[in-house]
């Protein structure tokens, strides 16, 4: 790229330029990120830029759609510093490939007075048309997404219907590929699964036991010490009861298979996945060749577990009071706390005695896998909250009159109710001298007599 307006340094200091790169997924090659800053450094060279310091800031295995992001937020906090005079990328999508917050960036960069290029989009900032050209290329970028997302779904589907295996191979199956491995290339699908009988046994048995009335703990115990394979991916070895329950409402069991039972969808703000229940997108089919157990001991398990249910009419779904609220985000300090190695958000773990780890840990982007318990954090909070009240200036002499105002409020309004309670008694008092001097008055002259009594009573 051939940039118009030549790269200049300000006046009395050297250059400071913010590379940024970024790469999806696992599959993608990790040099990806080395190389999108090597094509950056290149340009500039060509351009014949100054003498410059750089920055270089990156997020791996991460989507564009995502708005919040080790590395972008990293780039948007020196933007708002303007810790540099220029910020360039392989193209906008390395950015974003969501169009409202790609255009939000590079406005936010404009507005503090940061130069902004965007490679292979033809885009520079210190150019009249960049608005236009940045548009088009988000946009580009955005639908490029939804069309491989198209494809992708479109594949799976003609795979379903060529009863071929999806997602991870699953307890009781071996999966085998179409095209076996080669000296020359590795091996490739569609892929097939077929019964494995060793693991099939123990399956069987293990819905045997939940049929019978054993102890889901039990089960469990069981299926660990068997060393019954678990799904690639998971967490820990051994099983636990939840993994028992879900082993036993698998309906491949009984040869009824089912795909995509949760839809992914994207939330269009921050660009983070769902999962909802989409029965409509559900895709079945019939799979005898893959029956593990009968129809019978299937279903007597199943109803086996839904006995040991205490509560039935529990929310669930969309309708629970805690649908789509992370786990790690229902404290009200949760995102307000940032660490100090890496600057990204500390999030709550653990229910009961947990406390605030930072975000980075997961994605390796931080080294500080220390957590700060909740309870000492919450306390030593009060202490420096009350601590710097305190010491503010006349800080005590207002909280000392703010008492004596509600004290003397209260004494007022102990006044007035006294005030109001005896003229209550007065009005009851002249309401029973009233109703005897009607009772006592005479049938010629009621008034004349009524007058009387009163007085006399008054006196």
């Amino acid at each position: 790229m051939r940039l118009r307006t030549p790269l200049e340094a300000p006046n009395g200091r050297i250059l400071k330029v913010g590379e940024y790169a970024r790469y999806s997924t696992e599959e993608q090659n990790p040099r990806s990120i080395p190389d999108q800053f090597a094509y950056s450094e290149k340009v500039l060279s060509e351009n014949n830029a100054p003498d410059y310091e750089k920055t270089q800031l990156s997020d791996a295995e991460l989507s564009g759609e995502l708005v919040s992001r080790p590395g972008i937020d990293r780039l948007r906090r020196g933007i708002a510093r303007r810790e540099w005079d220029l910020i360039i990328v392989e193209d906008s999508s390395r950015l974003y490939r969501h169009e409202t917050e790609c255009m939000v960036l590079v406005e936010e960069a404009v507005d503090e007075g940061i130069r902004v290029i965007c490679i292979n989009d033809f885009v520079d900032t210190a150019e009249p048309d960049w608005r236009e050209r940045l548009h088009d290329a988000a946009r580009h970028h955005a639908q490029t997404n939804k069309y491989t997302s198209h494809r992708i779904k479109r594949t799976h589907e003609a795979l379903w219907n060529l009863q071929a295996g999806l997602g991870k191979c699953r307890q009781g199956y071996s999966r085998r590929a179409s095209y076996p491995a080669t000296d020359r290339e590795p091996e490739r699908g569609p892929f097939f699964d077929s019964v494995n009988p060793t693991e099939a046994a123990m399956i069987k048995t293990a819905y045997e036991m939940v049929a019978a009335g054993d102890d889901l703990a039990l089960v469990a115990d069981w299926l660990s010490k068997q060393g019954l394979r678990k799904c690639s991916g998971a967490k820990y070895s051994d099983y636990s009861v939840k993994n028992v329950i879900d082993l036993i409402r698998r309906t491949i069991h009984r040869a009824f298979d089912t795909y995509r039972n949760k839809v992914s969808e994207k939330k269009l703000r921050t660009g983070k996945s769902r999962q909802r229940h989409r029965p409509e997108k559900v895709l079945t089919r019939e799979m005898p060749h893959l029956r593990v157990v009968s129809d019978s001991l299937w279903y007597a398990a199943n109803r086996m577990i839904d006995s040991r249910r205490r509560k039935t009419n529990v929310p669930s779904g969309d309708d629970h009071p805690l649908a789509n609220i992370p786990r790690d985000s229902r404290f009200p300090l949760t995102k307000l706390f940032v660490c100090d190695i890496c600057g990204n958000k500390m999030w709550s773990d653990g229910r009961n005695e947990g406390g605030y780890r930072c975000g980075g840990v997961r994605s390796e982007c931080c080294w500080n896998k220390a957590t700060a318990l909740r309870d000492c954090v919450h306390k030593k909070i009060s202490e420096v909250v009350v601590r710097e009240l305190l010491s503010l200036d006349s800080t005590l002499d207002i909280l000392v009159e703010r008492i004596n105002s509600v004290l003397r409020s209260e004494r007022d309004y102990e006044r007035q109710s006294l005030k109001l309670r005896n003229q209550v008694q007065k009005l009851t008092e002249e309401c029973e001298r009233l109703g005897e001097a009607v009772a006592k008055g005479k049938r010629d002259d009621p008034l004349e007599t009524l007058l009387n009594l009163l007085v006399k009573k008054e006196q």
